[in-house]
């Protein structure tokens, strides 16, 4: 759930082939967070992989250069599912449950809400979903 003071800017991406252009154009390093992930977690899986994508997409929709840095108070994310991706979210974005900066929402979804709090803008980003084999690749 997005606060209503920004259901007019909220928007509903879903992942594909047509974002890994808009990858490249972030400042994020997709292998080095991807590896951080992976640790955190304990192991590399798909789940990882598909949390570190839609993270780096969500952040950079919504005007976040540095979530564990100067933008670390303007973020709260919204996760949608409790599966592996919940902590790559966790470890890209350095939100978490007990920062209260991270929102368990359990719709059974591979989704996840960005939220940039100082500027109101706001991204749902659902994984596709034949996306799960395509990480696996």
């Amino acid at each position: 759930m997005v606060p209503v003071n920004c259901k007019k800017r909220h928007q509903t991406l879903t992942l594909n082939t047509e974002t890994k252009e808009m990858f490249k154009q972030t400042t994020f390093d997709f292998e080095s967070l991807l590896e951080e992930s992976a640790k955190i977690h304990g192991h590399l899986c798909p789940g990882q992989v598909l949390g570190v994508r839609m993270s780096m997409f969500g952040l950079s929709k919504i005007g976040i250069a540095e979530p564990k840095g100067k933008d670390r108070k303007n973020i709260i994310v919204f996760v949608e599912m409790d599966r592996c991706a919940t902590d790559a979210v966790q470890s890209v974005t350095g939100c978490s449950l007990g920062h209260r900066t991270m929102k368990f929402m359990d719709y059974g979804k591979m989704a996840a809400t960005f939220l940039n709090l100082k500027m109101g803008k706001a991204v749902r980003v659902i994984a596709r979903e034949d996306s799960r084999e395509k990480a696996k690749e």
